[in-house]
């Protein structure tokens, strides 16, 4: 029997038009990408979690909590060009 590893992606832009940060913001004492990781984490599936930013203090930040990084371009990271991705 085959176990696969299913892949949860994180994005989390640095740049906020709404609420600057609001990744690192905290919220009950931790940063709301804490929450995301956590919950991802504590999954009842084998999950592999990866948060992708370009971010280097986001990136940190989800090392800290248990998360896999990958580190976005920032020309993908802008809102404008994600608009037209979709």
């Amino acid at each position: 029997m085959t176990i696969k590893k299913k892949i949860v992606v994180i994005q989390a832009r640095g740049g906020s038009k709404g609420i600057p940060r609001k990744n690192l913001r905290l919220l009950g004492g931790k940063p709301l990408l804490y929450y995301s990781i956590k919950n991802a984490l504590n999954s009842k599936y084998n999950l592999d979690v990866f948060v992708s930013s370009e971010d280097e203090e986001i990136l940190n930040t989800a090392q800290k909590f248990g998360a896999k990084t990958h580190k976005r371009n920032l020309n993908i990271a802008d809102e404008i060009i994600r608009k037209e991705l979709i």
